[in-house]
């Protein structure tokens, strides 16, 4: 009888690996930037929404460049076009994490007594469905 039967053949190649563990350090470094430059900006003044809109903008900016670079080794030179591609791409992934935060505060009282479990959880819904489409957008 055959082991397989019934399951899929679905097989990575080395090149959606080495892209997914790079979107994925590429992401932690973004989280990071993201993190300092609200906490900087919002200590500094500049208010809670004013400081969230601009560490988005930086650690999006960030993430396209560096996964653009890195990550898929784009070859075309880089463009405002491409960039608002991007920019718009991750609209989706963005309210993956935030529907997927609120969501698991929701069901989860441990989350709620622990809401990094959600924002990690959150995290990584929104940066699969970024992942995915960041591929689409600059893997030419």
């Amino acid at each position: 009888m055959d082991k397989n039967f019934g399951r899929s053949q679905h097989v990575i190649s080395n090149e959606t690996y080495r892209h997914m563990l790079t979107f994925a350090v590429v992401g932690s470094l973004a989280f990071v930037v993201d993190a300092g430059v609200f906490t900087a900006l919002n200590t500094l003044g500049a208010g809670t929404f004013l400081s969230r809109c601009l560490s988005i903008l930086t650690s999006v900016t960030f993430t396209w460049y560096l996964n653009r670079t890195f990550t898929f080794k784009t070859q075309t030179p880089p463009s405002f076009i491409e960039f608002l591609s991007y920019l718009g791409g991750m609209q989706l992934g963005l309210i993956t994490n935030f529907t997927t935060f609120f969501v698991v505060l929701y069901i989860s009282e441990f989350a709620n007594t622990y809401p990094i479990i959600a924002l990690a959880i959150a995290t990584l819904a929104g940066m699969t469905i970024n992942f995915l489409i960041s591929r689409k957008i600059l893997q030419k």
